[in-house]
């Protein structure tokens, strides 16, 4: 409406001043507006902010209550314990006291008793006495009374001592023969067993004397190869020369000149050779460990 009234291009005073007044009525009635949206909006902000308040204070108020709650538990279970401890406490000093009683009982019981015994104690030993005293006197009257009995019995065991002596000896001739038998079987037995453990001994011994001269033989011979010097014929070249075109120690190319060819046939550079043989083992080939020469090693003290 505005752009329509400002597009217009002939225009009287008056309608010039209306239309200013009419400008100023609209801006005026969109400020209320905006001013009412405003209010409007800063009052809703405001309920809002009012009922998260309150729902923040509500939640507070629960959480207080709650925790008040918790503390009220809290507070129920540690009256409980207590109680609980106040009767175990109790019931523990019943029992100790039930305790101290029954022993105490217990042991005037034993005082009583002890001194019962201390009291019976010689009227007791008077009658162990008098109870051994009759049964010595009783035994020595049944020894008394058994001594003819005794005799009789000994005299019977002298008269027939002579019938005993015979029978044995009867026994004993008939006996005699099994018994020399068995001696003289148990005896063979153990004469073969001796004599099987005797050839055993002798084998194991002759075995081993065996073992220990092959082991002495092949150890001599041993030390004889090792002590014998290689003669120069035994040196001598006697094998064809590996073709090959790198040296084994140093692994260079080998050329026509400065190239040693050892008896076993394997080639090496002349340098690297000396130097090899003036190593420990260096009389023996550094591939296949054949010997080639012989060293005399002096040694200086």
């Amino acid at each position: 409406m505005c752009d329509v009234i400002r597009s217009t291009t002939y225009r009287t005073a008056a309608e010039e001043k209306a239309a200013g007044v009419a400008l100023r009525k609209v801006a005026a009635a969109e400020k209320k507006v905006k001013k009412a949206g405003f209010i409007i909006a800063k009052r809703a902000a405001t309920a809002a902010r009012k009922a998260i308040t309150d729902k923040e204070k509500a939640a507070a108020a629960a959480k207080r209550a709650k925790k008040a709650a918790e503390v009220a538990a809290r507070k129920a279970v540690a009256n409980e314990k207590r109680v609980k401890k106040a009767g175990f406490i109790v019931a523990k000093e019943a029992a100790v006291a039930g305790k101290k009683a029954t022993a105490t009982a217990v042991a005037a019981a034993i005082m009583i008793a002890a001194d019962k015994k201390r009291a019976e104690a010689p009227a007791r030993k008077e009658a162990n006495i008098v109870a051994r005293e009759a049964k010595k006197i009783a035994a020595a009257a049944q020894w008394a009374a058994e001594a003819p009995a005794r005799a009789a019995a000994r005299a019977q065991w002298i008269a027939d001592e002579p019938a005993r002596i015979a029978k044995h000896n009867i026994w004993w001739e008939r006996e005699r023969p099994v018994r020399e038998a068995h001696y003289a079987q148990y005896a063979e037995q153990n004469r073969a067993a001796r004599e099987r453990e005797r050839v055993a001994l002798e084998r194991k011994e002759f075995l081993e004397r065996a073992a220990q001269s092959v082991e002495a033989d092949r150890r001599a011979r041993d030390k004889d190869l090792k002590a014998a010097p290689k003669t120069q014929d035994q040196l001598m070249l006697a094998k064809t020369a590996f073709q090959t075109e790198d040296c084994p120690i140093c692994l260079s190319d080998l050329g026509e000149t400065n190239v040693m060819t050892l008896r076993c046939g394997h080639k090496s550079c002349g340098d690297c050779f000396v130097r090899h043989f003036q190593t420990v083992g260096g009389t023996k080939c550094p591939v296949c460990r054949e010997q080639f020469a012989v060293r005399q090693l002096t040694y200086m003290r």
